[in-house]
């Protein structure tokens, strides 16, 4: 398993000294070297996480798509994911076209991660909105990824912005933020 959230963030830098002092997540321990915790180090999977038997393939980790321009959100929401379950990858994008360029290079394999399950979609952001993000990924990945659940997650308030959500056929829900983590599967 690869973690997507090092202990190398700064978010998670920031956090980690308080954690350690009460019981530490999961999640980061797996990620720590060897001399911080003495897990043995080198290994990205799990200490407590069966291995695959030989010639077995590891099951890929369900992967979640952040695509909001609030870094600080994304980075906390990340935290709160892979807390309730460390077998999740989540990886965020800032705007729409950047996701759009990340989801190219997934589906072309120039990327060690699976194409998300989940996408969480806010509606502002620059460059290109969660509106306009839907159009360009109707016409570009939902014949091939019908699976994958996209859920526009948003603060706002306004009925048009509902009206627009639900036009889309591609979108399984739309949630009010903070984002519910009763939502993850």
């Amino acid at each position: 398993m690869t973690n997507s959230l090092p202990c190398t963030h700064p978010l998670a830098s920031y956090l980690l000294p308080s954690l350690r002092q009460k019981a530490p997540l999961p999640f980061l321990n797996c990620a720590l070297p060897a001399s911080a915790e003495g897990n043995g180090g080198g290994s990205d999977h799990p200490p407590d996480a069966p291995l695959p038997a030989e010639g077995e393939k590891e099951a890929s980790p369900y992967h979640i798509l952040l695509i909001d321009d609030d870094q600080l959100n994304n980075s906390l929401l990340v935290l709160r994911i892979q807390a309730l379950r460390q077998q999740i990858e989540c990886s965020m994008c800032l705007n729409g076209a950047e996701a759009l360029q990340k989801l190219t290079a997934l589906e072309k394999g120039h990327n060690d991660r699976a194409f998300p399950d989940m996408i969480l979609l806010d509606i502002d952001m620059p460059v290109m909105n969660g509106f306009e993000f839907l159009r360009q990924y109707e016409k570009q990945f939902y014949a091939r990824h019908r699976a994958t659940r996209i859920l526009m997650v948003s603060s706002s308030t306004l009925k048009e912005d509902r009206r627009k959500v639900d036009a889309f056929e591609i979108v399984s829900q739309f949630v009010s933020k903070p984002f519910p983590l009763s939502l993850i599967p």
